[in-house]
């Protein structure tokens, strides 16, 4: 409105100045009176988790954890007082029908704002709680009824971008939002999916892309402008970007959040302030900037709480603990332990940090992955009926070239056989050189591979026989060559340092054999440089 003033007025020539004056102060005022109206209006938060759906639909893992995760964040950091805050875990859609009767029953007020968290299985229509379905028109009823004039929808399901087509103006792209305005009344709308696609959760996270990136964005990430203070279009922005991004290489593909709003008003929307309402949070300053992301991993849990992109200075606001602070970047990776009381504030690049070469990458397309050379050793122990009689022992040495999940090894083996009875002593000395390329699977703290190699071998026999009191001795050397198909488990032990498993199914040709099965077990180690 004032704009409009403005521009209308801008065409008197001769009163251009006066009025210039007159607007800035109005702004000022008006800047002010929005100041005091955050502080006088209230804010209400309700998270609803639900882990199972339909008889046919897989439960979800985390859901709890994300909506307390989401309940935390704006109780500390989006003004949210804890009296206002409720979270449901599996419940019932009388359960859900009666915490929006109880808003309903006057307590919320005119300007005041409501903010509802969701993450279930669902459909294009409703949210399944169990075998029961809420409807999404009855959610924006509900959420209506209340009387905030501000409602924030956060829906974190599969296929929840479908809610995104009903009820709302569509936002073409993320990109193309106008800032968002501090609203007199007015609806946003957040998904974690477009309409055709599966949300997709992370056991590194514990939670699922989608949240955890809104929460990275609401603890501070988002904080694009570095004002201390989190808006709407910053987190629309950096949910997005960051969700599409480490999906990328996910087997259904990128996962890509949906966003609605239909709003009126003037003033930025503010949705966190790292300033906070808790005196006990720590922060995390960023002071300079690098090209690295900063992971930062809840010691006690295991599981990462937060990554915040290091290329422009910041903070980022924890509750106090101990995290793992990781940060990898073109330079390497680095790690450090953050031991953070109440109320501290911690430079992060003060933080001792050490080098970690890694096993596996943290994410895929992150700069250029270089080849790293393994060397293994292994005890062999063919199976039993190798060679018609018993085991077999021996070793093998293996070295490798590993890059991604590819590598191309050669390896030297060895076993040697022995059988006699009274009348027959045979031994069998097994040399093998080998060529061959594998695959690895990368499945959390483990790995599978699978591979194929081509061997040479040379054999060497030796037989002592005895018959009516004669004896008879004799040495045999030929060549053969294999094919060796081949199962192997990699158990990371250390930073270089793994346990390594293999099966072969060798498969022998020579003059005397043709197509003979050779199969072989084993354990060893081996050091990734």
């Amino acid at each position: 409105m004032i704009r409009e003033h403005f521009l209308g007025t801008w065409r008197l020539m001769g009163m251009r100045l006066v009025i210039v004056c007159i607007l800035f102060n109005v702004f000022i005022s008006l800047d002010s009176a929005h100041a005091v109206d955050d502080l006088e209006k209230s804010i209400y938060f309700v998270g609803i988790a639900s882990h199972t759906g339909g008889v046919a639909e897989t439960p979800l893992l985390y859901s709890e954890r994300d909506v307390r995760r989401v309940a935390r964040v704006f109780s500390d950091l989006g003004g949210v007082d804890p009296a206002n805050s409720v979270v449901l875990v599996d419940p019932s859609v009388q359960q859900v029908r009666k915490v929006f009767s109880v808003l309903s029953d006057g307590r919320v007020k005119k300007g005041d704002e409501l903010i509802v968290y969701i993450s279930s299985h669902m459909d294009p229509e409703s949210f399944h709680l169990g075998v029961d379905k809420f409807m999404f028109s009855e959610l924006l009823d509900s959420a209506k009824a209340t009387g905030a004039s501000f409602r924030i929808f956060i829906i974190d399901g599969c296929k929840s971008g479908s809610v995104t087509q009903k009820g709302l103006s569509l936002v073409g792209s993320v990109k193309a939002i106008k800032p968002v305005r501090r609203v007199a009344e007015g609806e946003v709308l957040l998904t974690s999916t477009a309409p055709d696609e599966d949300a997709l959760e992370s056991e590194r996270l514990g939670g699922s892309f989608f949240t955890h990136y809104l929460v990275s964005g609401l603890m501070g990430a988002a904080d694009i402008d570095a004002n201390g203070k989190v808006s709407m279009e910053e987190i629309l922005d950096f949910t997005h970007d960051n969700t599409v991004y480490a999906t990328a290489g996910s087997p259904t593909g990128s996962q890509h959040p949906s966003f609605k709003l239909d709003l009126a008003g003037s003033g930025p929307a503010i949705l966190t302030r790292l300033g906070g309402t808790s005196d006990s949070n720590a922060r995390i300053l960023v002071s300079h900037t690098s090209k690295a992301v900063a992971y930062l991993m809840n010691s006690r849990s295991g599981l990462l709480e937060a990554e915040f992109p290091l290329v422009r200075p910041g903070q980022l606001v924890v509750p106090p603990g101990e995290y793992k602070l990781r940060i990898a970047g073109p330079s390497g990776v680095f790690e450090g332990i953050l031991n953070l009381a109440e109320a501290e504030v911690t430079d992060l690049y003060t933080v001792p940090l050490s080098r970690v070469n890694l096993l596996t990458l943290i994410r895929k397309g992150q700069g250029v992955v270089p080849m790293r050379p393994l060397l293994r050793a292994e005890f062999l122990g063919s199976l039993p009926g190798v060679q018609g009689f018993g085991l077999a022992p021996g070793f093998r040495a293996s070295a490798s070239i590993e890059w991604r999940s590819l590598s191309v090894f050669m390896s030297m083996s060895y076993l040697f056989s022995k059988t006699q009875n009274p009348t027959v002593e045979f031994g069998l000395h097994h040399m093998g050189l080998e060529l061959g390329i594998s695959h690895a699977i990368h499945l959390g703290f483990f790995a599978l591979r699978f591979g194929i190699g081509l061997d040479g071998i040379a054999l060497y026999e030796q037989l002592s026989a005895r018959e009516k009191g004669v004896d008879t001795q004799g040495n045999r050397f030929s060549l053969a060559f294999g094919l060796s198909p081949l199962v192997g488990l990699d158990v990371p032990l250390g930073s270089n340092l793994l346990l390594s498993l293999s099966i072969r199914g060798k498969v022998l040709f020579s003059a005397q054999n043709i197509g003979k099965l050779v199969p072989d077990l084993g354990v060893g180690l081996g050091w990734v440089f």
